[in-house]
């Protein structure tokens, strides 16, 4: 399969991404969410945090955040955490956090080495007593999916739409399309295509029992949210 690609109005991070795209995505309730499972002012990594998307409502709601991302031009619009340019994979910081965030569905990579790449960071950047919040397309939503059709959404100001171009053994190749049709500026659209894994609960537990880490239950309310923490006497 092909590298992930993007287009449309504005500047690309490498993995396709358009920055003034993800400038503009609503953080919907994932940061409440995330907020409700962690203690008060609690230390959080963000791996992989763009623009700033879920650091951002974080900090507001009294957490500090270093948000770590691989494009600086991303990093260039967040508002109020501390930032950090780097890949995940090589990210090697002193400090632990009581939190560590790997959004995205990053860790739908349909390449097994990165997949267990991004694991390992998180679990040596993961206090003890932490948790590490891990955002996946769960077998569900493969399976709900026709190689025949496109599947149209809304998020925020932007009409998704989503056409599959091949579907098999699991392993997704598809474009999303997002069309802004405010009536105060001309309709703009971003495309983005990947490709993405399915992944099992079993097969994600064996990759991270690789690295020290403990694939728990999903957040409550919010099935595509993973909670992790480190395995005993890791």
């Amino acid at each position: 399969m092909s590298d992930p690609t993007g287009d449309g109005p504005g500047d690309t991070a490498p993995d396709g991404s358009a920055v003034e795209l993800y400038a503009r995505l609503p953080p919907g309730s994932d940061p409440e969410l995330l907020h409700s499972r962690m203690p008060p002012g609690a230390n959080i990594l963000d791996l992989g945090a763009g623009t700033g998307r879920l650091a951002d409502p974080l900090v507001d709601l009294g957490h500090p955040v270093l948000a770590v991302d691989a494009s600086p031009t991303m990093l260039a619009r967040v508002r109020s955490a501390a930032t950090l340019t780097s890949s995940i994979q090589d990210l090697h910081l002193p400090q632990r956090f009581d939190a560590v965030l790997l959004a995205s569905h990053l860790i739908n990579s349909p390449t097994k080495d990165l997949r267990r790449d991004l694991l390992s960071s998180v679990e040596r950047h993961l206090l003890g007593t932490g948790q590490a919040f891990i955002e996946w397309h769960p077998p569900s939503w493969f399976d709900a999916l026709d190689p025949e059709r496109s599947y149209t959404g809304t998020i925020g100001d932007f009409t998704t739409t989503l056409e599959i171009h091949s579907l098999a053994q699991g392993l997704l190749h598809a474009t999303v399309a997002y069309q802004d049709h405010r009536t105060d500026q001309t309709a703009s659209t971003w495309r983005h295509t990947f490709t993405a894994q399915r992944l099992t609960r079993e097969l994600l537990q064996a990759e991270a029992d690789a690295v020290g880490l403990t694939i728990g239950h999903a957040l409550p309310g919010a099935e595509h949210w993973l909670i992790a923490s480190p395995r005993p006497g890791t």
